[in-house]
């Protein structure tokens, strides 16, 4: 996760308990590890860990898991965790950077935070940088036709009040070539979100006790977010989203991509 209109979204569990849940999929989470084949003597990297789901499941797995993020309070995600072997560092992501040394990681892992960062190229080449000769880089996010990504941009900026552009597939393909990674796998699959909960969960405000609340003004933006996507929004977006109502409620779907790219072993040298 990155700064969000300067400010930080800070961690809470009850509240993120429903901003993570298709994160923390048990399946998810499997197929992540078949992939990426984690072995006991790696170092693992996880960029934005947001509930820290991806870096949980690899600490068992690895010597050594860094969790990176910009919310404060994360941190009490890795306090208690037996092996010990998981840190948290908050940083912010947006300009793609990454606080880790050359050829320090055998495994990075970016879930679900890709389209935070504004500078993918530089996310892509840093994460080639930062991996050894065979490491592996797993990414999981939403792609987007243009122009759904160009009206979801705007339903963003009210929503999730933060920074989000997604990449299309063949921008994803570009940015591996272009960095040096070569792919090894690429699967797709609907990311099931019910609307209601979902922007529930990104407009809610804090009421005097501290607990995250819906006031006024949520109810505001979430009637009108409701309206323009469900009535506004044109067909073939509609279509791209999978938009249905289920249980008389409204529920969409975003496009995601699961890539697992390497770093050869000839680039002994980096880049």
């Amino acid at each position: 996760m990155t700064k969000s209109n300067g400010k930080a979204h800070r961690y809470n569990p009850e509240a993120d308990d429903r901003k993570y849940e298709g994160l923390k999929d048990k399946i998810a989470l499997e197929r992540m590890v078949m992939l990426l084949k984690p072995r006991s003597d790696e170092s693992a990297l996880d960029v934005g860990t947001g509930k820290g789901n991806a870096a949980l499941k690899l600490a068992p797995l690895v010597r050594e898991v860094t969790a990176i993020d910009y919310a404060p309070g994360t941190e009490v995600i890795f306090q208690n965790v037996p092996s010990g072997n998981c840190r948290y560092l908050r940083f912010d992501l947006t300009d793609g950077k990454l606080p880790v040394e050359d050829t320090s990681m055998n495994i990075v892992v970016c879930r679900a935070a890709l389209h935070h960062i504004k500078s993918k190229p530089t996310f892509f080449e840093e994460a080639f940088r930062v991996l050894r000769p065979g490491g592996r880089l797993f990414i999981m996010d939403p792609v987007m036709s243009p122009s759904l990504r160009f009206a979801w941009s705007i339903i963003s900026k009210v929503a999730e009040q933060d920074y989000q552009a997604y990449c299309t597939r063949e921008e994803l393909a570009d940015f591996t070539v272009r960095s040096g990674f070569k792919q090894i796998s690429e699967e797709r699959f609907p990311f099931k979100r019910w609307m209601d909960d979902w922007i529930n969960a990104k407009i809610t405000e804090v009421d005097q006790r501290g607990k995250e609340v819906l006031g006024p003004f949520a109810k505001y933006v979430r009637k009108t977010i409701k309206t323009i996507v469900t009535e506004d929004f044109p067909r073939e977006l509609q279509t791209e989203l999978n938009l249905r109502q289920e249980d008389e409620k409204w529920v969409f779907d975003y496009d995601c991509r699961e890539l697992l790219l390497t770093k050869a072993l000839e680039h002994a040298a980096g880049p």
